[in-house]
């Protein structure tokens, strides 16, 4: 039995208006975590469809991206276990080209001296001349890394703060 042509206008509607949500409301989630030992971070992709933080389904499989840190690579055996905490996590719409937003969470911080330590090559040279002359240990710079750059002050931190100083007075 062949179709109506009105039941074929609407099929055709109704697969035009699905089709048009999936493009017009289609996103990347992006979900981020940071090591809160070597500060290296994840992030976790995935294209969706729907709205954020509600009804949504995905569109493809998660793929990941690591990004590796100095301190990572200086101070960490090659089978360091990553202790990952959630950072934060946005959308990315029109095609994954506007963000929309984000949710944070308490493993974005890093610490001031990993901040320091992975964005100025000369402090990690500083760092390296200090280790080979004795005078901190790997042991002290891990305890200095794990330090918060934010919240009350501590005797480690004024650490970090001095040895901070001291790469600049040099």
């Amino acid at each position: 039995m062949a179709m109506r042509p009105a039941r074929k206008y609407v099929i055709v509607g109704v697969l035009c208006l699905a089709g048009l949500f999936v493009v017009l409301a289609n996103y990347k989630q992006r979900d981020s975590y940071r090591c809160q030992t070597c500060w290296a971070r994840k992030d976790i992709f995935q294209w969706r469809a729907g709205a954020w933080e509600e009804l949504s389904v995905p569109l493809s499989p998660k793929w990941e991206s690591v990004e590796e840190t100095h301190f990572l690579h200086d101070f960490f055996p090659s089978e360091h276990v990553h202790d990952w905490k959630y950072a934060q996590g946005s959308p990315m719409y029109r095609f994954g080209t506007q963000w929309g937003g984000c949710a944070i969470g308490p493993g974005r911080h890093v610490s001031l001296f990993c901040d320091f330590y992975e964005k100025s090559p000369k402090f990690r040279t500083f760092i390296q001349a200090k280790m080979g002359d004795g005078s901190i240990t790997t042991a002290r710079l891990m305890a200095l890394a794990l330090e918060p750059g934010y919240g009350e002050s501590s005797a480690i931190r004024r650490e970090v703060n001095e040895l901070i100083a001291a790469f600049f007075d040099q």
